[in-house]
Parts: C-alpha cells; structure tokens; sequence
C-alpha cells in the first residue's frame, strides 16, 4: 500500500504512523552534501500503515514530519542515520529521538571483516531480499508527479528495514553487543547537531 502526500504527511497519515512502536525512515535528495543538496522526498513504513511517501515542498513547513522524526515513543528505523538525519535537520530544524540505524549494526556486527554494508547487499545477505537500484537512484526527486519507478524505489527502501534490523539485533545480542549498539544509536541526534555546526570530528586527536 503506497500513500503520496505533498509538502507533509496528512492528519490521519501522521496519527496512524504515530500510533506505531517503530517504523522505517528514508530520505531521497538531490545529493550527498546537506549544505548544498536538497531534501526531496521523506518516506515512513511500517506493516500496519504501508508506506507514505512526503514530496517535500519548502514553502511547507512540514510540522507532521517533523512531530513524526521528534516523537519519544516511535522507533525511527534509517539506513545508514547520519545522513538522513543532516538533511532533515538541515531542511526542518529537527530534533530526532528514538532512532536506530541498520548500516551501524552491520558494522558492529561485521567489526572485524571487511563486508558491503549497502541496503542491497545486507538485505541480500541477512534475508535473501532482492532489491534493484539501477539508474533511478540518481534520477530527478524534485519531479512534481513521481514515476511509477521512483515510487517503487521509494519503497522498497524502507520495505525492508525493519525485518533486517531485528535480525541484525538478534545477531548483535548472540556476540554481546546489542547494548553497545543501543548506545551508538542514543548518540545520533548528537551527531547530527555537531554535524551541523560543522565541527568535523570532535573524538579525533
């Protein structure tokens, strides 16, 4: 079940996500760099609700998505976190809470091998999923009517995340570093407001 909606998410759109305990997060911009890229797209899943898929607009002020990112008791379920959570930061001013990250648990979890830890290849490798990225990947978010191939795109970005991340927990809890993950996570929106004030590595030496 896909939901398009316009500048943010719809009243009841926002009240069924939030009712939800975790729910899966992408973002799709017009680069990598959030000091000089542009938010496009915001996408949510979860079992119950399907997937929402929020065409940014600048002139909204998206407050249900940014309510949804804030909200305490909702799990946020990205792919690699640090990047998603610079733009939306970047674009509405958020403040993250409860998020969690698949990319981080696979390099926990992979510590000490030298591993692809690309959505493609850790839904290939932990569940047997096949995704294809393809050209579209690099296409152009900012369309007003989205192709039927970038909405499939869209999706089958957050599809997934929530079955990979409880298998990646149970493997992380089966070599004990289940809490030393949860604790990574506590620190990303940290991350992201360090990221934004620019102030590179503060760990470094």
């Amino acid at each position: 079940m896909f939901q398009n909606h316009y500048g943010d998410l719809s009243e009841d759109a926002f009240e069924s996500l939030l009712s939800q305990h975790t729910i899966a997060c992408d973002t799709e911009t017009t680069g990598l760099n959030w000091l000089t890229d542009r938010l496009a797209l915001v996408q949510f899943h979860a079992p119950k609700t399907g997937t929402h898929i929020v065409k940014v607009d600048m002139a909204q002020s998206g407050n249900l998505v940014r309510s949804l990112i804030e909200a305490p008791s909702v799990r946020k379920v990205f792919h690699h976190a640090p990047f998603d959570l610079a733009f939306l930061k970047a674009t509405w001013k958020t403040e993250a809470t409860n998020v969690a990250c698949t990319k981080i648990a696979a390099k926990l979890l992979y510590a000490s091998q030298s591993i692809n830890s690309s959505l493609q290849s850790l839904l290939k490798e932990r569940l047997g999923v096949h995704i294809s990225k393809g050209r579209v990947r690099t296409s152009d978010w900012e369309v007003r009517e989205l192709s039927e191939e970038q909405i499939r795109y869209a999706h089958q970005d957050v599809a997934f995340l929530l079955p990979l991340l409880s298998n990646l927990e149970t493997a992380l809890a089966s070599v004990g570093r289940l809490d030393l993950y949860r604790r990574c996570c506590d620190y990303l929106p940290v991350r992201a407001d360090t990221d934004q004030l620019a102030l590179g590595d503060i760990f470094s030496y």
